[in-house]
């Protein structure tokens, strides 16, 4: 039991990072289009949701 809390504690702290993190990104994305920082970190969006994801499904089946 504790293993699965501190996997979803790691999990929840990597959703909360990659959300400001995607956040960031869009708000430098709208001041500065030519940069082009999206394309740039793709894969936060794609850790975002996998973490949520798991953390869902352990939520769910704990």
């Amino acid at each position: 039991m504790k293993r699965i809390g501190f996997i979803k504690k790691c999990f929840a702290n990597i959703c909360v990072i990659a959300g400001a993190v995607t956040i960031a990104v869009q708000i430098l994305d709208w001041y500065n289009p030519y940069m082009n920082f999206s394309g740039y970190l793709w894969p936060v969006p794609w850790v975002f949701l996998v973490c949520s994801l798991v953390l869902a499904g352990l939520e769910i089946f704990s």
